[in-house]
């Protein structure tokens, strides 16, 4: 493959995460309660299974396949959604790892139109008990990502950390309708139990834990998931899903290289930016017809970051489906690349209740009270579906978050010339996903940095 000609992030890209091994793993609910901000998680009472967590769940090929193309579907219906509606002009992201894994739990309990929907909507082309050994199975994958420090004076890196967590809470008054199969599952797929909560008498102090909980387990990225008067005293449960990614880059680039540097807007115009810069950077480069790629890798190179910086924003994002972003990651190839890519941090607040209602069609858990009996009868319905990523991209590498939470409740080394040039100095896509299972995590744009 002949790389001669340059490749610019000055426009809208398509810039993709692929996670690397990491410091510390932490998959399940096994996330210690971090107190170094002095604050302490509330200890809830639990209602446990017996059943021990699956430790080497197995998938066929065509499964791993099947989750992997499942994720990225996903990622790309809210995707389309989002952009045309109310993330219409700005930037964003969306995990689509986190929200799987939190339905996978919720989809545990379902039951009838509602179980059918979810599994159209969301993509759980697996089904059943294989659905949920696939959400095992990948967290198992994820969790030997992660690779420990350096610190001999001859060789200093930083650690790769990646770490997932579930947690569930229900209401005090649904305790004795648990249905014991349901905290089976759990545990074995997911590695959580459920903790009792007093949403009645508590609505408050019980989001002010659970946002406690997500914010430990994200670095505080995300310190507060659940924003005022979503959990109310009509609330009976609720599913989280947390996601923290923090690793170096292979090569790092040099802070003295970064530089201010116009970036193109959509419009036209032109906004001043900090550009990175690393001269001979190794990782894996394609041109096409209308877009320039590069995918730098993080520590270990199971994880990279690849961004895709298209001729024509928005025709191609319009075009985007899961056999276009396939074709695109397939023709990458290995080179050395004179590498210009901004610096930045992107923040989103998801809206995804009326998303996965009315514009994607899973009415029934919304609607249904009699849609998780399979957890407690007459649970009631998903009220919220809140969703919040955080990425930052600096000259050192990449770190990352995301959470989901389901509310329910009643009513509702030598030196190489480089063979390209790559600046991502204009909008662009982003993705965040695990090389080895090609398991898109995140998903999202930068419009401007």
């Amino acid at each position: 493959m002949t790389l001669d000609t340059p490749l610019r992030l000055a426009a809208p890209v398509l810039s993709l995460l692929l996670l690397a091994p990491g410091l510390t793993a932490c998959t399940g609910d096994e996330v210690e309660d971090d107190t170094s901000n002095g604050d302490a998680e509330p200890q809830w009472p639990m209602a446990e299974s017996e059943v021990e967590r699956e430790v080497d769940p197995q998938l066929t090929a065509d499964e791993t396949a099947s989750i992997a193309d499942d994720q990225l579907a996903l990622a790309l219906d809210l995707y389309h959604v989002l952009r045309e509606g109310d993330l219409s002009g700005k930037s964003f992201s969306v995990s689509s790892y986190s929200i799987s894994a939190a339905f996978g739990m919720l989809y545990g309990g379902t039951v009838g139109q509602a179980r059918e929907q979810m599994e159209s909507t969301l993509h759980f082309s697996l089904g059943d008990e294989r659905q949920h050994v696939a959400h095992n199975w990948l967290d198992k994958q994820l969790a030997a990502r992660n690779i420990e420090g350096v610190t001999d004076p001859d060789f200093m890196a930083e650690p790769v950390v990646l770490k997932t967590a579930n947690g569930v809470w229900l209401d005090k008054t649904q305790r004795d309708g648990l249905v014991p199969d349901y905290l089976d599952l759990l545990a074995r797929h997911y590695g959580t139990g459920i903790r009792i909560a007093d949403f009645q008498g508590n609505a408050e102090g019980e989001r002010d834990g659970i946002n406690l909980w997500v914010s430990h387990r994200t670095n505080e990225l995300i310190p507060e998931l659940i924003p005022d008067d979503v959990i109310t005293p009509d609330t009976t449960m609720v599913l989280v899903n947390a996601l923290y990614l923090k690793a170096p880059w292979d090569q790092q680039f040099t802070e003295g290289a970064t530089s201010k540097a116009p970036f193109t807007k959509l419009d036209g115009s032109t906004v001043e930016v900090d550009l990175m810069h690393n001269p001979v950077m190794s990782g894996l480069y394609a041109e096409g017809e209308d877009f320039s790629a590069f995918a730098a890798p993080l520590r270990g190179s199971a994880l990279e970051v690849v961004f895709v910086v298209p001729d024509d924003f928005t025709s191609f994002e319009a075009a985007l489906d899961p056999s276009t972003v396939a074709n695109m990651l397939s023709s990458l190839e290995y080179t050395v690349v004179d590498t210009y890519v901004p610096r930045f941090e992107l923040e989103s607040d998801v809206p995804l209740t009326a998303v996965l209602r009315d514009d994607l069609g899973m009415l029934a858990p919304f609607v249904d009270s009699s849609s998780f009996d399979d957890i407690v009868p007459q649970l009631g319905v998903i009220t919220d579906v809140l969703h919040k990523t955080v990425i930052k991209v600096d000259e050192k590498g990449t770190e990352a978050a995301a959470a989901t939470a389901i509310v329910i409740g009643e009513d509702g080394g030598d030196y190489e010339e480089p063979s390209a040039v790559f600046r991502a100095d204009k909008p662009f896509i982003l993705m965040i996903r695990d090389a080895p299972t090609q398991s898109v995590l995140f998903f999202g744009r930068v419009l401007e940095p």
